[in-house]
Formats: C-alpha cells, sequence, structure tokens
C-alpha cells in the first residue's frame, strides 16, 4: 500500500515540476530525533531530509524521511510494536493552510501517513488542524489506529517562536498524548521542550531541551536531554 502512496506522490511532484508555484528541499542534521518527547533514535543523531510542493492556493504536499532505530519489540515509545529495528520512517503528507497570522488568524488542516518501509504493521495515518496567532501555534492530531494497532490515539501541542534579537528566537513547547491507546495502558502523558534558535541566511540552528519523562515508562529515550540541529531550505 505504502508504494502506491509514494507512486502517486511521485507523479504528483512530477505534474508540480511544471507549476509556477515553487518545490523546496529542507536538510537536517540534529543530534536526536525527538518525536513527542521521545527520542525515535536511541538518543543518537539522524539525518532527516523533507521535499515540498507548495501551491500558490495554499495547498501544499510533500515527503519527509529519517533514519529511526527502535528496539526489537517496541516502537521508541511511540507505541510501535512488534519492529526489528527498522532503519527508515518514510511518510507522506498533504494539506491546506490558508490565512495571516501576522495580519490576523493562519489556519492549517492537513492529513499524515506515516510509514516503516522494512516493518509495514506500524504504518499508521494522521489528521491534523492548527491555528496561528502572531508566535503562538495550537495544534491537533488524530488517529484511528496509531501505530497500526487499531486504537485511537490523539496529540495536542501548543509551540511558541518569539523572535528576538540578532537573528535568534525563543522556542517553546508544550504536548499531550492521550486517546484509547494511550489510556488503555494508563500512559498518557505531557512532553515539553525549550530553547533557542538562530537564523543566519537560509541556515536554521536549533538547541533546545526536550523532555518526555511524563510518560510512566521512564527510559533514556523519554527523560530530558539536550537537542542540537542545524537544517536549511533549498529552493523556496
Amino acid at each position: 500500500m505504502i508504494n502506491s502512496r509514494i507512486a502517486v506522490a511521485g507523479a504528483l511532484f512530477a505534474i508540480a515540476g511544471t507549476a509556477t508555484a515553487g518545490i523546496s528541499v529542507t536538510p537536517t542534521l540534529t543530534s536526536d530525533y525527538d518525536f513527542r518527547g521521545i527520542s525515535q533514535t536511541q538518543n543518537d543523531p539522524a539525518f532527516q531530509l523533507g521535499l515540498t510542493y507548495a501551491g500558490d492556493g495554499g495547498f501544499y504536499m510533500g515527503l519527509w524521511g529519517s533514519n529511526v532505530d527502535f528496539q526489537s519489540g517496541d516502537g521508541g515509545g511511540t507505541g510501535i510494536e512488534d519492529i526489528d529495528r527498522p532503519s527508515t520512517e518514510l511518510d507522506v503528507f498533504l494539506g491546506y493552510a490558508w490565512g495571516d497570522a501576522d495580519e490576523g488568524f493562519g489556519f492549517d488542516v492537513g492529513a499524515i501517513y506515516y510509514s516503516y518501509p522494512n516493518a509495514g504493521a506500524a504504518n499508521f495515518p494522521e489528521v491534523y488542524a492548527g491555528v496561528s496567532k502572531g508566535p503562538f501555534t495550537l495544534k491537533g492530531w488524530y488517529s484511528h489506529d496509531f501505530a497500526g494497532v487499531g486504537d485511537a490515539a490523539w496529540y495536542l501541542e501548543s509551540n511558541l517562536t518569539v523572535p528576538m534579537a540578532s537573528g535568534f528566537s525563543l522556542l517553546g513547547h508544550l504536548g499531550y498524548s492521550g486517546g484509547e491507546y494511550w489510556s488503555d495502558a494508563d500512559s498518557e502523558y505531557m512532553d515539553w521542550s525549550l530553547g533557542l534558535g538562530y537564523d543566519i541566511k537560509d541556515v536554521n540552528i536549533s538547541f533546545k531541551y526536550a523532555d518526555g519523562s511524563d510518560l510512566p515508562v521512564r527510559e533514556p529515550r523519554n527523560l530530558g536531554r539536550f537537542i542540537f540541529s542545524i537544517s536549511t531550505t533549498l529552493g523556496e
């Protein structure tokens, strides 16, 4: 199923290449792949690559990939079970954004499909909706089949990006994971992060402290740790 989805996305990108709107590529190097407060790489570095097509009317779609490292039989704390250490995550997403967060409100709705090519049973979809105002964003996520195990789950997050002097910005995040999947295991939890970002031309650098230790299973993957990331976006 995921192969057909990727083929469709590839065809759409080929069509998008003839449009006036742009395609951008975003490579990222990070000291840890943090997903909702939990490391997806056993606290080790990750290389991530995103490809996004943004239409003139607010429609966008893309592909995003990263290396991952889960221990056999667990999903790195995300609920992904029975995986024999997959090495790759590949996601397909599409959405629609409108409004202006600087002048009023910005809105964003869409869907994403998470896939692990060598562990197909763990693939799952999510839909999302968000609203932003100035430096503040509130976003909700929902999956009817979280981690491919048949249980529903939701995630609510708030993000704050406050510009400061000389290209620096203050970065804040607060999230909460809930729903059937998490409540059945009595493990609904909160995650948070706080850090600094720095923009220099087309390069973005961030340094943050991330913590998912509210999860009842306390392991190095979800305990507080510092994360350094550097990325750039080409082709905007």
